[in-house]
């Protein structure tokens, strides 16, 4: 007899702060962000389509019921905890590393492997661990694997400005279970940064021979079971999981997760048409309007607050340490155009520095925006009249299309422009090295106030991807932010306005398209950053399939 069951499987998808999508956090591809270029199109292939699904087996054939497919855009590169702070990596991984503190469903920073916590000054931190946390390959997590694992972290070009503010000098174990992170000074972002940096045992990455770049070993719900480099991992329930009491985002009520790497945009809607794949988290743009249309298959949009950003490399390794010709480039980029070509206007044109869920935020007050006469005036000022210049941009697969657009129109001042393309590992070892290219196109989100975009990519003491040092903006940082002044912010806004060091292309919308005989629903946490991946399961079925 067919079992009777509820379609009831819901996928929350876990938010992070950044991208940098991703992530932020900020990364080659814009963080929550999943509109991408066109490869084709879904209406062009649908006799190929109709072919496809024909010679499928039935799903209950096919694989087990309670297994989820997945499917992401690019191979994560390395699964070491420290290694990549951009999307897929940061969109999954707590499926299988967890952290100190996780955000909830209303942007708000929770316990996760922590039990109890508390400050006794602004400097020093007092935690408490939850007892019997197991890793996936039975060792223990206690103390001083926390610390282990920040010091770890603040060796990684990825992570360093998250474990910044720690003194580890002053951090110390106290038992097993007890320990004190202290911080160099007091920090309304701490929370945040503890929220990035994953836990994991110091015996268990000792251990492994590969610094778990190809193997997850970490606490989470789910366990890594199988990697095939470039074509998928697979995850699967973690029967000893410590967290009996399923937290809102550590859930495991699926026996099984397969991502499946999907790179060819026409080739991932085909798959979540025929039942390859049961969810999209990058959901062509070109084929938005046409899965809304389909039986059978949801379209869930959340609207961004992420960016498409063009970050200028400031250093003396680069001609763009020249304000003038930042000016110029920034003149030339047609946000507009690049929203509509690349983005089929599902993403928005960027018109300020401040995402749109910021209170900083005013329309059309981004100072150096779309003027290509502007552009030719800025670039005679910067001593360039007739160009002949030869630039890089660095990206990757997914933001290549935005950069042969900025490429076509700075030409027209006589750039030469080569794009750079890599896969996530190299762009990740690359984003931190001044002498890499000339610009590279990321991403940023801002949770609650562009302070938190300042305070992890433009701070001195975290990250500089621009490479910008200016004493009166770090200064100000500094103060602002461990008080948050909403005038000394928008004093630190305009100083970015006016430098130049970034240069916003649009604003992004996430789409993810799923099977709703699979998947009932989709409700995103509100902490601002969409990474599509990071999910937890909801069901009441004794199968998902007969």
């Amino acid at each position: 007899m067919k079992k009777e069951w509820r379609k009831k499987l819901a996928l929350v998808l876990a938010v992070a702060m950044g991208i940098s999508l991703l992530s932020g956090c900020g990364g080659g591809e814009t963080q929550g962000g999943n509109t991408g270029s066109d490869i084709g199109t879904v209406q062009e292939a649908t006799d190929a389509a109709e072919q496809t699904e024909s010679e499928a087996p039935e799903k209950s054939e096919a694989r087990d019921g309670s297994t989820v497919y997945v499917q992401v855009h690019q191979d994560s590169g390395t699964f070491n905890p420290w290694g990549s702070n951009q999307d897929p990596f940061m969109s999954i991984r707590l499926n299988f590393y967890e952290t100190l503190f996780e955000y909830n469903a209303s942007g708000e920073v929770v316990p996760l492997l922590v039990e109890s916590y508390e400050w006794e000054d602004g400097t020093t931190l007092n935690l408490k661990l939850h007892d019997g946390i197991m890793t996936h390959d039975g060792n223990k997590i206690v103390a001083s694997d926390v610390l282990f694992s920040f010091q770890k972290a603040s060796e990684s070009a990825e992570y360093g400005r998250h474990a910044s503010n720690v003194d580890f000098e002053k951090s110390h174990v106290v038992d097993d279970l007890n320990l004190v992170l202290a911080t160099k000074v007091e920090d309304a972002f701490f929370y945040n940064d503890m929220t990035r940096i994953s836990i994991v045992s110091e015996k268990s990455f000792n251990d492994c021979k590969d610094e778990m770049v190809n193997l997850a070993i970490g606490s989470g719900p789910y366990k890594m079971t199988a990697y095939t480099p470039g074509y998928e991992w697979v995850l699967e329930k973690f029967e000893d999981y410590w967290n009996t009491d399923q937290t809102e985002t550590q859930q495991q009520n699926v026996d099984k997760i397969v991502y499946r790497v999907i790179t060819e945009e026409a080739q991932r809607t085909i798959e979540l048409e025929t039942g390859g794949i049961d969810m999209l988290t990058y959901t062509p743009s070109i084929d938005v309007e046409y899965l809304q249309g389909k039986d059978g298959i949801e379209v869930y949009q959340y609207p961004g607050n992420n960016t498409q950003t063009i970050y200028y490399n400031c250093s003396g390794e680069s001609v763009m340490d020249n304000e003038n010709l930042r000016h110029a480039i920034s003149c030339a980029v047609d946000s507009a155009g690049i929203a509509a070509a690349v983005h089929k206007n599902l993403y928005s044109p960027a018109d300020c520095i401040a995402t749109p869920n910021t209170p900083q935020y005013q329309a059309g007050t981004l100072k150096y925006s779309y003027d290509m006469e502007k552009a030719k005036e800025y670039m005679e000022a910067a001593g360039y009249p007739d160009g002949g210049l030869d630039l890089t941009i660095m990206c990757d697969a997914n933001t290549q299309p935005s950069a042969e657009v900025i490429q076509a129109s700075v030409l027209q001042l006589g750039i030469n422009l080569e794009i750079l393309v890599y896969d996530a590992a190299t762009y990740n070892t690359l984003i931190t090295d001044p002498a890499a290219c000339d610009m590279l196109i990321s991403g940023y989100a801002c949770v609650g106030t562009v302070l938190f975009f300042f305070n992890n990519q433009l701070n001195e003491n975290k990250s500089l991807r621009t490479f910008w040092k200016n004493e009166e903006f770090q200064t100000l940082l500094a103060e602002t932010v461990k008080t948050g002044d909403a005038e000394d912010t928008m004093k630190l806004l305009d100083m970015v306005n006016d430098a130049d060091v970034v240069r916003p292309i649009v604003f992004g919308n996430s789409y993810f398209a799923y099977r709703t005989e699979v998947i009932e629903g989709i409700s995103p946490k509100n902490d601002n950053w969409v990474l599509p991946g990071d999910y937890t399961y909801h069901y009441d079925a004794d199968a998902l399939y007969d």
